[in-house]
């Protein structure tokens, strides 16, 4: 038995391990990206510089990052019956709010370290090494008419009249944000959906949203635009672009809430 508890944690520990390096290895990836985009360009502000940063790889992979780190453990769980074993212990509503919890915090160590590595890497090695790179007269601008720009067609742009620092902050914030809603979306598929298949529901919505939307002439209610940072949304506002998010999120909590009360009373997951 003792084998068998010491043969599970070595195991848990290697997987932990082996999933902790690779986010490491990917946010090395997206601030080597990052960096190689902008080699030998110019951005008449430096918000232009964190559009960059924020629309490359990230912007593709984001719902299948999510996923990872917020529901895979919750589907092999959901699979193999092993909440069953727990329900003497522990009540359903507590098990699932346990586990989403653990998820978010997942969702908010990786991503807020992603956007704080970002903001230093921008702020040290783009503007501060590259004083030229930020230069709005091959525009046609004046540096006060760039940031004119950015205040009126960025829905972040209230945040770029603190600096890069305060921008940088505020898309990381909208990061975090935009994890959550993915987490709460994936977690409510999983509770209907038990097979591994759903896993993929997160990065199926992510694609099919937008090109309904972008169909439908409204390509600002997609999600492709809002997540993970509205940095792509010009002439968009703050509240246009959280709709996406905020209705996702209200419609999941909804869902995880019904689907968790008539699980009680069928005796679901048991």
């Amino acid at each position: 038995m003792k084998s068998n508890q010491r043969l599970v944690f070595s195991h848990s520990k290697v997987r932990v391990f082996v999933a902790s390096s690779a986010l490491v290895l990917f946010i090395a990836l997206h601030l080597y990206l990052g960096a190689s985009s902008i080699q030998n360009t110019k951005v008449s502000t430096f918000v232009g510089v964190f559009e960059i940063y924020f629309n490359s790889l990230l912007r593709l992979v984001f719902p299948i990052l999510v996923t990872l780190l917020a529901a895979t453990t919750l589907q092999s769980q959901l699979s193999s019956n092993f909440i069953a074993f727990t329900r003497s212990r522990q009540s359903l509503h507590s098990y699932f709010l346990a586990s989403l919890r653990r998820a978010i915090l997942n969702n908010f160590v990786f991503f807020i370290t992603l956007g704080t590595c970002t903001v230093i890497a921008i702020c040290c090695f783009e503007l501060g090494a590259h004083p030229g790179l930020v230069d709005p007269k091959p525009f046609g601008l004046t540096n006060q008419e760039a940031l004119i720009q950015v205040y009126t067609q960025n829905p972040l742009g209230w945040a770029a009249g603190g600096g890069a620092v305060a921008y940088g902050m505020a898309l990381t914030a909208w990061l975090v944000m935009s994890s959550i809603v993915l987490t709460l979306f994936s977690f409510a598929v999983l509770l209907f959906a038990r097979h591994r298949a759903a896993l993929l529901a997160p990065f199926a919505l992510y694609i099919v949203e937008t090109l309904v939307f972008q169909l439908n002439s409204t390509p600002k209610y997609g999600l492709f635009a809002s997540m993970p940072t509205p940095i792509s949304m010009q002439s968009f506002s703050l509240f246009e672009a959280a709709i996406p998010l905020v209705t996702i999120a209200f419609i999941s909590g909804l869902a995880i809430q019904f689907k968790i009360r008539a699980a009680k009373n069928s005796g679901e997951f048991s």
